[in-house]
């Protein structure tokens, strides 16, 4: 199941998530690193029929959502779990951070989905430069790679290979073909409009960074 980012502003961020039967509660569990260091933890769990709006959002900055009976609606700024806060997720409004889904049903808590990243508002509306960095698992094939969900379509990717030792494995879906990026190299797929980033290390886990523009400005 995925979500999506609906709506984007300073100290708002909109999420729609589907609504399905068997799911009794909807959780996010945020970090600010995609490899989960720092370790992702549990900020907002919603149901089907509250969803949840964080109080220290204004209701009267938001709009009404279409399918609204489709959707569980979450609502949340950033700020609220930052250092210090009841939550410590570390997240700041003005800094792109990544969220998981993870679905509740009456057995307990689901498979918690991958990584997804919410872009700061300027970024959202397709302003400058995303660059994203952390660490790949390593893997034999593309099936033990990590998936990135980019949270929009994205162009102009050039991807770096920091580590001075392992091959870097990339694709754009779960399925292939992957392109190898040999050890302190980069690679630029210019021609790319993509929602996803599908990574791995050959024989080890690997340091990378990918920068990428937003394809289809708000």
């Amino acid at each position: 199941m995925s979500f999506s980012v609906a709506y984007r502003a300073p100290n708002i961020v909109d999420i729609l998530m589907p609504k399905v039967a068997l799911n009794t509660a909807y959780r996010l569990l945020a970090s600010i690193e995609f490899d989960g260091s720092p370790a992702f933890v549990q900020i907002v769990e919603a149901t089907h029929a509250r969803g949840f709006l964080d109080p220290a959002v204004d209701r009267r900055k938001l709009s009404s959502m279409p399918g609204a009976d489709r959707h569980v609606r979450v609502v949340f700024d950033p700020q609220t779990f930052t250092t210090g806060a009841a939550i410590d997720a570390g997240l700041l409004d003005d800094r792109q951070f990544w969220l998981q889904f993870q679905p509740v049903t009456g057995g307990g808590p689901g498979t918690i989905g991958p990584p997804t990243l919410v872009l700061t508002p300027s970024q959202h509306r397709g302003q400058g430069q995303v660059v994203i960095s952390g660490t790949a698992p390593s893997g034999a094939d593309v099936s033990d790679s990590l998936t990135l969900v980019l949270g929009r379509r994205m162009k102009n990717f050039l991807i770096t290979n920091t580590d001075d030792t392992a091959s870097l494995f990339v694709a754009f879906n779960s399925l292939g073909p992957e392109f190898a990026i040999l050890p302190e190299t980069s690679r630029r797929f210019s021609g790319a409009m993509e929602s996803t980033l599908v990574v791995r290390g050959g024989g080890a886990a690997v340091d990378f960074t990918a920068a990428f523009t937003v394809a289809t400005p708000s």
